[in-house]
């Protein structure tokens, strides 16, 4: 077929413009057939995320971490820190900077390798950290290379580094709740929030409790949770028993009122 028979024709699917190469027979159908038009559009939207997907797998394929690859990973994720942080911007679309960076060094990665390594990464930092923070066994632990540039990504995240260590002692049900009564008023008079004299107002890089120590402050904080608890469970049903008393002395006034009315029109 005659390649100057052929032009080009922008179409509109799912929101976003695609051009088109086709004969005029070709763009009167898509134009006057809707149901051709669509089908077409979807066709070829599919086989396009397809072939993306296969230039993503052979990319990974010769994708080789080392040290340098890795380096340049932290750096990269740091300058971006706050940009991951909000929720107004696409993750993705920060994964694909860093995947541009990386070219740019002759390396090959794609976003979601990028996503993958760090995320591994991230939970690696997360069990050494949990690890740091129990009892010493005497056994010497091994240094992570990477520990010092996880830490200054993340000494401000609180679902790693917690304010307290004595938190990840307490049993997983009610460590949460006890995390956020560290940082109440009610929890600070009763000694195990961050206070001026209080041992565990320090930051978590500089606490250090000896064992005994630690399960003090711990069982302190469990017995200080679970009180809470059963306090606001209490003050709950009280405050229902308030309310349905209320309510049945509204249902005697109105009674009264009613028995009142019926004695004065007999009369």
């Amino acid at each position: 077929m005659d390649e100057c028979n052929y032009y080009s024709r922008i179409y509109e699917y799912n929101d976003l413009l695609y051009e088109i190469s086709g004969t005029k027979e070709f763009h009167n159908k898509m134009i006057t057939d809707w149901n051709y038009a669509t089908s077409y559009l979807k066709e070829m939207v599919e086989n396009q995320v397809l072939d993306e997907d296969v230039y993503t797998r052979m990319k990974d394929d010769g994708s080789i971490w080392d040290n340098a690859s890795i380096k340049l990973l932290l750096h990269e994720y740091l300058i971006r820190k706050n940009k991951f942080r909000s929720p107004k911007i696409k993750k993705i679309t920060l994964w694909r900077e860093i995947s541009a960076e990386f070219e740019k060094q002759n390396l090959i990665f794609s976003a979601d390798a990028l996503s993958k390594k760090f995320g591994n990464m991230k939970t690696t930092y997360a069990k050494i950290k949990k690890n740091n923070s129990k009892k010493t066994t005497g056994a010497a632990r091994k240094p992570w290379l990477w520990l010092n540039s996880m830490d200054e990504i993340f000494h401000n995240d609180l679902s790693i580094n917690f304010r307290h260590d004595v938190v990840t002692s307490m049993p997983a049900d009610v460590s949460d709740e006890v995390l956020n009564l560290l940082n109440s008023s009610s929890v600070r008079e009763n000694g195990c929030g961050s206070s001026a004299s209080s041992p565990a107002s320090a930051s978590s890089s500089n606490v250090v409790h000896s064992g005994d120590d630690s399960d003090k402050i711990s069982q302190k904080c469990y017995k200080s949770a679970r009180g809470k608890n059963i306090y606001q469970q209490r003050q709950k049903q009280l405050d229902l028993d308030s309310d349905k008393l209320e309510v049945m002395r509204g249902l005697k006034d109105t009674l009264e009122q009613c028995k009142n009315v019926q004695k004065k029109k007999i009369f």
